[in-house]
């Protein structure tokens, strides 16, 4: 995969004091930005995303970590999926050296009341950039804080060979345990211990684990939330699960504002909402600067849906042509298509 769209450490620390009340929407002073540094993340962190570096950056203060996300994996993407809702992984690209902000906070306060996701929006952000949302979908009647079978995209095929997809706003994420970014990490560090380590942060601060403990030991007596307290030096974490609902539904620490659903990242509307369909998606080829492809069949036809970056007349909006070959019924596009959508997302 070709991935050109590199955020230099520098290049953010200049320019995080301006674009992140942007991309945020927040009131927050910028100058509060503006002394950030790498340093200031800590060990732990710094290690947690250093295999990554093509589409992360990170940088903190005194109060948060932002991190700077392509919010794309550098693994497979889309494959595997039977029930498609016709969206294709884009790239939030914020301007030419800035891509989408997210705010962690870097002293988690736990909480004794709990507080329930919601279906909208992200729940945490993992090590590679890529937001996790839990493992139900928005629903018509607003019930979103609790897991329900007939909502899980993973039951209802939506979900590729790495337990991800890109949502009605061409927004890749995942929504249960993230294998393939786990077997990124035991390639990239050539062992088998890398999956008992940190894999990302929920957006209350707290850190996210994987199917065992930091040691290698079995997870037991997790909370209602997926989390415990080892009094092992970790703190209070939370772990993925291979049983449903996979990620936590709720929240044991304080989520700030800024990490509500209506004030995170997200993309602007560029393409239609496209309809559900019954495919199979045999292929994936992802450019950032080039052409990407995704393919499928349905109905035992062959079709596929490409896309290359494409001028754009307006600075503030990022362009893509798409092209269609046997798009299914409730396609967002036929033919040949140019799509923009703005830099800044929604709001913008």
């Amino acid at each position: 995969m070709n991935r050109k769209f590199v955020v230099p450490l520098v290049t953010f620390l200049a320019l995080v004091g301006i674009s992140l009340a942007a991309a945020l929407q927040t009131n927050a002073p910028a100058v509060a930005a503006t002394t950030a540094t790498a340093a200031k993340c800590g060990a732990v962190r710094l290690a947690a995303v250093k295999y990554f570096t093509k589409t992360v950056s990170i940088m903190c203060d005194s109060k948060w970590m932002y991190v700077s996300s392509l919010e794309i994996p550098n693994d497979e993407m889309m494959v595997g999926i039977t029930g498609w809702n016709q969206q294709v992984p884009l790239p939030f690209v914020m301007s030419d050296v800035l891509s989408t902000m997210w705010k962690i906070p870097l002293k988690a306060v736990y909480s004794k009341t709990t507080t329930a996701t919601t279906g909208v929006g992200a729940t945490a952000l993992m090590v590679n950039g890529v937001p996790l949302f839990n493992a139900t979908k928005p629903s018509k009647d607003g019930n979103q804080s609790s897991y329900q079978a007939s909502a899980d995209p993973l039951l209802t095929g939506e979900l590729d060979r790495c337990d991800g997809h890109s949502g009605r706003g061409d927004d890749y994420h995942y929504h249960a345990y993230p294998a393939c970014l786990v077997k990124a990490l035991v390639t990239a560090t050539k062992s088998s211990k890398a999956k008992n380590s940190l894999l990302g942060w929920s957006l209350d601060g707290f850190p996210v684990y994987g199917l065992s403990e930091a040691n290698g030991a079995a997870v037991t007596k997790l909370d209602a939330c997926l989390g415990h307290d080892l009094k092992n030096g970790i703190g209070y974490h939370y772990h993925f699960t291979t049983a449903a609902p996979y990620s936590p539904m709720c929240y044991h620490g304080v989520v700030p504002i800024e990490n509500n659903p209506e004030h995170q990242p997200a993309a602007a509307a560029g393409r239609p909402a496209g309809g559900p369909t019954k495919v199979l998606i045999t292929g994936m080829t992802f450019s950032l600067t080039g052409t990407s492809t995704l393919k499928y069949t349905y109905n035992g036809v062959e079709g596929s849906v490409s896309y290359t970056p494409a001028a754009s007349a307006d600075p503030n909006k990022q362009c893509w042509q798409f092209e269609y070959l046997n798009p299914p019924p409730g396609s967002p596009g036929s033919g040949s298509q140019l799509t923009c959508r703005a830099k800044n997302g929604k709001g913008s």
